[in-house]
């Protein structure tokens, strides 16, 4: 299983919801595991391995958990910024704000709705992996001119 990399035009469709949590879907997120292990990442998408679909792993040191239809219940009014890096965007940062801490839920593998707090990193990476499920990529949060000159460069690489 293959990370899609930027101007993939998978990276930008909108995934779809998920009805039930079949086997179907449990095959798919092990491949999403094996292939973020693979890749040194911490979080991924599906739609990064090409399946526009609501899924997203994130591994929280301890475990790796599966968010299937994840959703925002609430986040802080603080944030911060830091740089991001993506698997579909080798060797690019973006310095994006993000908030501090988020209130989630989503279904689990076994389509259990969870509830979680997240903080610092781990906050950040779910947001990271969110907007990849929306479409929107890092390369949205770089002013216009370094975003355009962005893409000429991909452009005369391919």
């Amino acid at each position: 299983m293959k990370i899609r990399i930027y101007p993939d035009p998978i990276l930008r469709i909108k995934s779809e919801t998920i009805l039930k949590v079949t086997d179907y879907y449990r095959r798919l997120i092990r491949d999403m595991s094996k292939a973020m292990s693979i890749s040194g990442g911490i979080g991924l998408a599906a739609n990064q391995i090409g399946v526009a679909k609501r899924i997203m792993l994130i591994d929280f040191e301890e475990e790796i958990e599966f968010l299937i239809n994840p959703e925002i219940i609430s986040k802080s009014e603080e944030s911060y910024n830091e740089e991001e890096g993506c698997l579909s965007f080798p060797e690019l940062y973006v310095l994006i704000n993000r908030p501090v801490s988020l209130d989630i839920k989503y279904l689990d593998k076994n389509n259990n709705m969870k509830k979680r707090t997240l903080k610092d990193l781990f906050a950040r990476v779910f947001m990271h992996e969110f907007d990849h499920l929306n479409g929107k990529l890092i390369i949205d949060y770089m002013p216009n001119e370094q975003k355009l000159a962005y893409n000429m460069q991909i452009n005369k690489k391919e």
